[in-house]
């Protein structure tokens, strides 16, 4: 893929990126859900990456190789902000 202000990205690399729902804003508004920038960052870095963004909206760049683990992180480090409720469970359960 081709980001702008990074150019193409190596071959092994990929985007990865979100934007949070309307409920899901609710709930970051209500610090009931921690925002999107903060986890995506710290997720990067746990499978060797980077991203940036803010509540709402977040981006970053890992290797392809990494996607499982990067989404495995994700949600590990949603379940420990929100107390053992990560992502999926908390608007399935």
């Amino acid at each position: 893929p081709n980001i702008p202000g990074l150019g193409k990205l190596k071959e092994n690399l990929v985007k990865v990126s979100g934007r949070t729902p309307p409920m899901l804003e609710e709930k970051i508004k209500a610090k009931t859900m921690p925002g999107l920038g903060s986890i995506m960052v710290e997720a990067a870095e746990e499978v060797g990456g980077f991203a940036d963004g803010h509540d709402f909206a977040a981006s970053g760049v890992i290797d392809s190789d990494k996607i499982l683990a990067f989404i495995e992180e994700f949600e590990e480090k949603v379940e420990e902000k929100v107390k053992g409720k990560g992502l999926l469970k908390y608007f399935t359960k």
